[in-house]
């Protein structure tokens, strides 16, 4: 009779496949940087070892005059980012036509890379995904080509946007269904899960979290110096993606009011030049700074510098950018969107409704005119360090990995 075998893996190296899509690349360092700080994260605790995948839709030409794509192109076949080992494997992809069938491309372009590469996707203890598709759905069939657990993080759009979408939601909650263990990066998303029919057993919350160390290293003065800002200059700062749904525009209409203040917007997007026009048509396009995309290393230094991080979202999971602003002592007005008010609190901020713009502008004055410590901000955004969430993240792989070797035998 074959007795199973269940050895403690308390200190066992647990080999984790990662499948993420929102996942940094050397021609974009920012993108799904929270991502890559999550898994850097679990990884320093020294008990999870992740081999990144990361599906990118395959393009055949490098010049920049072709605009993002042109990105996937000129990416390497493989990048390590610390001690994460990444591998970039292409899939067609057709844009806004191409979405029913996203996962399932995804899916084999990681099968491909996998047989081809020196592991065999069974030797991994855990098949994980980093969002909810295209990542979910591809990794639960590698997890059944290998009868592997299954581990899905999800992380706001793809539960408030994706998921609702006829032609991805079956395969998305067969996905779910699938898996052993979902993290939701707020409590908002576990019950959006739960209400869709996702069994809450399979359902834990781990928030992200903020390298407390880094973020609190810039001095302000300095921060302002480089940027040729004046010490006694108002300074709000906003940060995101340059779509609709982050309505910067609430941002650049809020400066236009106070005129005093200057505006520094870190990102790019499809609405820089809408933005740009918004910002001339109000008048103040000369206290406006479109900054482009900045470098992760370089971001705190820019949350340093001021006085408000201004966050005007319509829809959230958990945004992380805010909680850095805070690691920085610089203090956030938000509109209620997704799971800000969990950590955005007064003193050390203010969450306002998310259709009104009057409240958010008086917000933003209330702040700049009586701001807390700078001190006080960074100790209270010291609580959320990514240390204990890598510690009960580790502790989700490696217990699924231990009970699959008791089953297994």
């Amino acid at each position: 009779m074959r007795v199973p075998s269940c050895r403690n893996m308390s200190d066992a190296n647990v080999s984790v496949l990662s499948l993420a899509s929102l996942f940094p690349t050397p021609e974009h360092p920012q993108h799904g940087i929270f991502v890559q700080r999550r898994l850097q994260a679990v990884t320093d605790r020294g008990t999870v070892k992740f081999t990144v995948q990361v599906p990118v839709p395959w393009f055949p030409l490098k010049n920049r005059v072709f605009g993002p794509y042109s990105r996937f192109a000129r990416l390497p076949d493989t990048h390590d980012f610390g001690s994460l080992s990444t591998q970039y494997c292409r899939y067609l992809h057709i844009p806004k036509f191409g979405m029913r069938w996203q996962a399932q491309r995804a899916a084999r372009a990681v099968h491909n890379a996998v047989r081809t590469s020196q592991v065999p996707l069974s030797s991994y203890d855990i098949i994980d995904a980093q969002y909810g598709y295209p990542d979910g759905v591809a990794a639960a069939w590698l997890a059944r080509q290998a009868g592997k657990p299954l581990t899905i993080t999800v992380r706001g759009s793809d539960v408030t946007e994706i998921l609702p979408h006829p032609s991805v939601r079956a395969g998305m909650l067969a996905s779910f269904a699938r898996a052993d263990r979902i993290f939701c990066v707020a409590d908002a998303l576990r019950d959006a899960l739960i209400d869709a029919g996702v069994p809450a057993e399979k359902l834990i919350t781990l928030r992200n979290g903020v390298d407390a160390a880094a973020f609190g290293a810039p001095d302000p003065a300095e921060a302002r110096a480089k940027l040729g800002l004046g010490q006694k200059t108002a300074v709000i700062v906003t940060a995101g993606w340059l779509i609709a749904r982050k309505r910067i525009q609430w941002c650049i209409r809020a400066l236009s009011e106070i005129k005093t203040a200057v505006l520094l917007i870190a990102g790019e997007g499809p609405d820089l030049q809408a933005l740009k026009a918004d910002a001339r048509a109000l008048g103040c396009a000369d206290r406006v700074r479109f900054l482009g995309p900045v470098l992760p290393d370089k971001m705190p230094e820019i949350m340093a510098a001021g006085d408000v991080f201004a966050l005007a979202s319509e829809r959230e999971g958990w945004p992380n950018v805010a909680l850095e602003a805070l690691a920085t002592g610089c203090p956030v007005v938000a509109t209620h969107a997704g799971s800000v008010r969990d950590f955005v609190r007064p003193p050390y901020g203010q969450v306002v409704p998310v259709d009104d713009h009057a409240a958010f502008l008086a917000a933003i004055r209330a702040m700049l005119n009586q701001p807390p410590k700078r001190a006080d901000v960074r100790h209270y955004a010291s609580q959320f360090d990514w240390s204990s969430i890598a510690k009960q993240q580790a502790s989700q792989y490696q217990g699924l990995a231990q009970a699959y070797k008791c089953r297994t035998g």
